[in-house]
């Protein structure tokens, strides 16, 4: 099977109607040889998948169809809450115009700390020690409401600006999300604007024109006594204020280079370096998260639609229904005779937003 990595972070398609070529042979089931993919009839709720069955050997089809299952496992770093870090050098830090952004995936906002998911030098409760930008964890106890705040520094005169929406809306636990930070490098209302998943900003603040640096590098999943739990997949920064035309093309995985200055796809699997794929060099130092990989078997974990009968070879389709708006799933087609199972590849595909 496909064990390639899929979905957003690669650019794979996005389309919803999925052809998947399955292959059952005599003897053993073989691995596919073609997938190709068609653009019509997608929902924000439902998808069309069709299968092909090439060759059934000289038995009969006897059960054919697709699994699928929400929400795709990527490549990437899983980190423990307590001192897992990767360390980015400072080749990569934004000195003006800068887009922020990164896939996470939280296990959980303890409320007894202040996780950190990606910043400077200095905690949030200490003004002066506060260095570039941060993402941290704030639970806000007046209001007993979780809130994910950036901080971005200003050089010029050490002032912080702050984006506080609440976490919930932002960052939930347990679930992908897709967050970005843009700032225009000029001192001015809603210069720094803040994105989750789509193309529409969720909070902004006062931009700011040379964001302050105390030390040559940063770090991601820790800062100071502040620790992020969970995972995260792929990583990018630009020298300049990506509009949202060019966000929502990062959020549907298509390649945004101009400007790029560091991208940490996080698919490495093994070893202590987090590497560059921006050219740039800006390779990163793992200390303490663990690799994981994806786990493409969606037998058992997922639903099931299938047909049952005397089957002959050549296409099938289903309309998987009650899906998610805005969402990825992935598929994978089968086809079954009284000697085995064929497989196709496990396919990655995402349902319309809602307008």
């Amino acid at each position: 099977m496909n064990k390639k990595k899929l979905a957003q972070v690669t650019g794979f398609c996005t389309v919803a109607i999925i052809i998947i070529v399955v292959i059952t042979t005599l003897s053993p089931p073989a691995e596919p040889i073609l997938v190709t993919y068609n653009c019509t009839d997608c929902t924000t709720t439902s998808l069309k998948a069709r299968g092909e069955v090439i060759n059934g050997g000289a038995s009969t089809i006897t059960r054919r169809g697709f699994y699928y299952y929400k929400d795709l496992l990527y490549y990437g770093l899983e980190f423990d809450g307590d001192n897992d870090q990767v360390v980015l050098p400072a080749g990569s830090q934004p000195t003006g115009a800068f887009t922020l952004a990164i896939w996470c995936k939280p296990t959980s906002w303890d409320h007894a700390d202040y996780p950190m998911l990606l910043g400077g030098r200095g905690l949030r409760k200490y003004e002066d020690g506060l260095s570039g930008i941060t993402i941290t964890r704030y639970y806000d106890a007046k209001t007993a409401t979780d809130k994910l705040y950036f901080d971005v520094a200003d050089e010029a005169n050490a002032a912080r600006r702050t984006i506080a929406p609440l976490i919930n809306n932002i960052a939930p636990a347990r679930e992908w999300s897709f967050i970005v930070l843009t700032n225009s490098g000029v001192a001015e209302t809603g210069g720094l604007k803040l994105y989750r998943n789509n193309a529409v900003p969720v909070g902004n603040a006062t931009g700011v024109e040379r964001v302050r640096w105390l030390d040559s590098f940063w770090t991601l999943g820790r800062n100071s006594t502040n620790c992020f739990k969970g995972i995260v997949s792929e990583v990018c920064i630009y020298d300049r204020a990506l509009n949202a035309t060019e966000i929502k093309a990062l959020y549907n995985g298509q390649d945004v280079t101009g400007g790029l200055r560091g991208l940490w796809k996080l698919d490495e699997s093994s070893g202590e370096t987090a590497y560059d794929s921006s050219r740039n060099d800006n390779h990163g130092l793992i200390r303490g998260p663990e690799w994981i990989l994806p786990d493409w078997d969606v037998i058992g974990v997922g639903d099931v639609l299938y047909e049952t009968g005397n089957l002959g070879t050549g296409t099938y389709s289903f309309n998987i229904v009650g899906l998610e708006p805005d969402t990825w799933y992935r598929i994978m087609a089968f086809a079954e005779n009284q000697l085995g199972i064929g497989y196709g590849n496990v396919i990655s595909c995402k349902t319309l937003e809602k307008s």
